[in-house]
């Protein structure tokens, strides 16, 4: 009998989900071109294309070897050939805390009932790296999870990211007038969007839309005067600033529109310093730095 060969590409098929199978929702990534996939039985092979990513359906017992699901064919793959990248589990608890990093200590994002599907992408030490449904990732706790799929799962390094404290002489041009950067709330982890639009000695900011509006007015209790310790990102860089919850300044300074917000929020850096006021000179705001301080020693 002749032998098939089929060329499979992921990207224009959809597996077939095998949720009954103790494998079911195990996603491994090709690792190198010459890939093969074979079916002994129905004899025909399926040529794998690097860096696919494909749904184990079990693994082959007494074999080093996985099966997977190929346009709707089941073939067997050497393990050589796949690296494990992500397993789907469910909690089967309630209470289970998702935090910012691999620490006890680190900002708590989400708080999961039990039966919510996590996304699983490595792990380090005692804690499980994730992706919930909504987008939001950090890690979980290894023994808030009960799946014994996920000593598969490949163990990684995860670094706490650099808090960089910048005078405001280096930070204006790090964060230019028309810059989009995602403003980080350190006592609640919550993030928004903001855009420099004006500010000479110091950054006029405002929220990017309405949504991110409602999470400011969320953050400080409604509009404030409140400073508050946050965490600028920026091209990959995270710098300490603070952050006053109050637009000023009116139609004079309200360069986003429909927003939900007229004028400008204060972002401060150190040596950055308030407005001028009549006939009394800018001066550095006591309050801005304090909070600055705070989040320099933030730990993510």
């Amino acid at each position: 009998m002749k032998t098939t060969t089929i060329k499979f590409l992921l990207c224009t098929v959809v597996v077939t989900m095998m949720t009954t199978n103790t494998f079911a929702n195990v996603i491994g990534v090709v690792q190198s071109a010459g890939g093969v996939g074979y079916n002994k039985e129905q004899k025909y092979t399926v040529e794998l294309n690097k860096g696919t990513q494909l749904q184990i359906v079990d693994l082959q017992e007494g074999k080093d070897a996985y099966l997977i699901n190929a346009q709707g064919q089941t073939v067997t793959v050497n393990k050589d050939y796949l690296s494990i990248s992500k397993i789907l589990t469910e909690t089967t608890v309630g209470g289970v805390k998702v935090r910012k990093l691999p620490s006890a200590k680190s900002t708590l994002l989400k708080t999961l009932d039990s039966n919510q599907v996590v996304n699983v992408l490595g792990q380090n030490e005692k804690w499980y790296n994730v992706v919930l449904e909504d987008g939001t990732e950090g890690f979980i706790y290894k023994s808030q999870l009960s799946d014994e799929r996920l000593n598969m799962i490949p163990s990684k390094v995860y670094e706490a990211q650099k808090i960089e404290v910048l005078n405001w002489s280096n930070a204006k041009s790090v964060v230019p007038r028309g810059a989009i950067v995602t403003i980080e709330d350190v006592y609640t982890g919550k993030t928004f969007k903001v855009k420099r639009t004006f500010g000479t000695n110091h950054a006029d900011v405002e929220a990017l839309t309405l949504e991110d509006t409602k999470i400011i007015k969320n953050i400080w209790g409604g509009f404030s005067w409140e400073r508050r310790p946050v965490i600028v990102h920026i091209n990959g860089r995270m710098l300490a600033a603070a952050l006053a919850g109050m637009p000023h300044a009116g139609s004079s300074l309200n360069a986003v529109k429909n927003n939900g917000m007229s004028g400008v929020l204060d972002l401060h850096f150190i040596g950055s310093k308030r407005h001028q006021e009549g006939n009394i000179a800018a001066v550095v705001d006591p309050q801005h730095q304090a909070a600055i301080k705070v989040a320099a020693k933030y730990k993510k």
